[in-house]
């Protein structure tokens, strides 16, 4: 009751309970600000609720404490790993006093209490002039460490030239120059890295790698990884090899933030191929490389002009670009609609060409505001997918944006589930949060659990009675079947579309997007060149060409802070010097 005024659900009562236990309450009315170590809690609501509290005080170090750790998890947002000082004192001050009935807190005390976080808890990290979180600047470190560890493994080169000249020969493929290189360097270096657009041949290079691997050693243990369960089911489908999640792979499950690593040994894979690693943030990319015993060869595999890592970082550039590691870019197309338009267009929207070429693939609707690209989305989609035979799978609709507007992702999942699975008479729905559900509705997955994986995407097969509560089951394919009860919180939402953001790592016949300038920050070259690299067969734009010219022109170079490949280089070269002094 205490909490109900704030909009603290029963469900976040539960998170307090299960972190403070029999102290909660006391915790909450004496020491409210330690509210905000439970995730799921910003520190504007601890701070309505502290304003509440007996002893109360503006310039109270946890308060100002709280309010840096929320700072700091913001920057995390903007995809930054560390601050600097005068950045920090900043932000920090005007969050601290921002509400004009209660006492300004000095920048003396900002500095007092940063300093007490760095030398007395250590929550706090300086270093090279950035200040950290402890987990952000172990995180950094902690994979540079691990991946150079991996990297300067002695013994490794094998010389493939015979098998790989015999295994083209077998499969009647010749792989060009490039392709070759690519398949040398996993077999003579611990560490390689391949980059190249969609259809240059990065698929098939991995199954090289496989049947060389396996043409070594029959018995080698060989994992095939990524970071969403769209790009595994994509990578599965591509090789015809068995692929997992990274966070499956290494035993890491929940959300983010909340993220629970139930294997910290290494993992017994011999070889590891992790693809779409341009979505892979500084988090996952420590534990992966942690993950990997010594001995194993690491294949790192993306696309390094799509959109980056939703987390912290710019973990598969800064690979790249520190210079450390064998790097093959792939850039002869193969495929035989690479002379379609959308190739042809994906390649001008990343050279900065604004004479993009519109035809019965790559097609322009115009409309002017959200509600008429909305209205016109939904008249294509109509169309598509009756053409079709109402494989919903055949046809992706997305947008740069999720809320907010109704060209965004929220409102069209509502008018596009009205299309493809209307309310039926008789036929039971069901709601958890926001969403209503429907049988027959198209769902993805938003959570990492045991068996399914952020970014899967399943069918509504039942809604029903079950010991006295009420039941949602989703086939997710491959005998994955998971229910869903209704006073949970359900890491659900409709898919009918999706952010771009969601669809990085997948692939469809055909996609809609719509394009408009009120979609502002979020017009960049990156995030459309991601979108129209999705569609194999068609694309349809709904919007403003001037939205596009805005978006083709806007070379959105995300300015995070960051010193992973600095470090990289840092200590592969101290390991150099160490090497010539012995």
């Amino acid at each position: 009751m205490y909490l109900s005024p704030f909009g603290v659900t029963p469900a976040k009562v539960s998170k307090i309970q299960e972190k403070f236990g029999p102290a909660a309450v006391m915790i909450v009315k004496e020491e409210p600000f330690r509210l905000c170590e439970v995730h799921g809690f910003g520190f504007l609501t601890v701070d309505q609720i502290a304003v509440k509290a007996k002893h109360f005080r503006a310039d109270d170090p946890l308060r100002i404490k709280a309010a840096i750790l929320h700072i700091m998890s913001e920057a995390e947002g903007e995809g930054h790993l560390y601050l600097k000082r005068e950045d920090i004192i900043e932000r920090v001050e005007k969050l601290l006093n921002h509400n004009k009935d209660v006492s300004p807190v000095s920048e003396r005390a900002i500095r007092d209490t940063g300093n007490d976080m760095i030398h007395t808890d250590g929550s706090l990290v300086c270093h090279d002039g950035g200040f950290y979180t402890r987990k952000s600047f172990q995180a950094e470190l902690g994979a540079a460490a691990a991946l150079v560890r991996l990297h300067m493994q002695t013994g490794m080169a094998v010389n493939v030239d015979r098998i790989l000249r015999k295994i083209q020969k077998e499969q009647d493929i010749i792989l060009n120059a490039k392709q070759q290189v690519a398949v040398k360097n996993v077999f003579e270096n611990p560490v390689s890295i391949i980059t190249g657009g969609p259809g240059r041949g990065k698929t098939t290079v991995i199954r090289f790698i496989i049947a060389v691997q396996e043409a070594l050693d029959k018995n080698a243990v060989i994992l095939l990884c990524a970071p969403t369960g769209i790009a595994r089911r994509r990578m599965r489908e591509c090789t015809e090899y068995p692929a997992l999640t990274i966070h499956k792979s290494i035993g890491l499950t929940g959300e983010a933030g909340e993220e629970e690593w139930k294997n910290e040994q290494p993992i017994p894979d011999d070889l590891i191929i992790a693809d779409e690693f341009s979505m892979v943030d500084m988090y996952l990319a420590d534990k992966l490389f942690a993950s990997i015993k010594s001995g194993a060869r690491l294949v790192l595999v993306g696309d390094k002009d799509q959109i980056e890592s939703v987390g912290p970082g710019k973990v598969f550039q800064e690979i790249i670009d520190s210079g450390v590691f064998p790097v093959t870019v792939l850039d002869e197309c193969f495929r035989q609609e690479e002379n379609s338009t959308i190739s042809q267009n994906a390649i001008k929207i990343n050279k900065n060409q604004l004479d993009l070429v519109f035809d019965d693939t790559f097609q322009f609707i115009p409309a002017s505001t959200p509600e008429e690209a909305s209205q016109k989305i939904q008249k294509i989609y109509r169309k598509e997918v009756l053409q079709r035979n109402g494989s919903l799978e055949e046809v992706q609709v997305m947008s740069p944006l999720r809320k907010d507007t109704e060209a965004g992702t929220d409102a069209l999942n509502l008018v596009l589930r009205d299309i493809a699975n209307p309310k039926r008479f008789g036929y039971p729905e069901i709601t958890n949060g926001r969403n209503t559900y429907r049988e027959g509705d198209r769902v993805m997955q938003t959570k990492n659990n045991d068996e399914v994986a952020n970014g899967d995407i399943g069918e509504v097969i039942g809604i029903f009675r079950k010991d006295q509560k009420m039941v949602m089951r989703v086939d997710f394919g491959d005998g994955r079947v998971m229910e869903y009860q209704e006073e949970d919180y359900w890491p659900l939402t409709l898919a009918y579309a999706i952010t771009v953001h969601k669809a990085q790592g997948s692939e469809y016949p055909m996609a809609i997007l719509p394009m408009l300038p009120c979609f502002r920050w979020m017009l960049r070259r990156n995030i459309f060149y991601t979108a129209v690299t999705r569609a194999r067969e068609r694309f349809i734009i709904v919007g403003s060409k001037r939205a596009i010219a805005q978006a083709i022109r806007t070379d959105y170079i995300s300015r995070r802070n960051t010193m992973f490949g600095y470090r990289i280089r840092k200590i592969y070269e101290a390991i150099l010097e160490q090497e010539k002094s012995a």
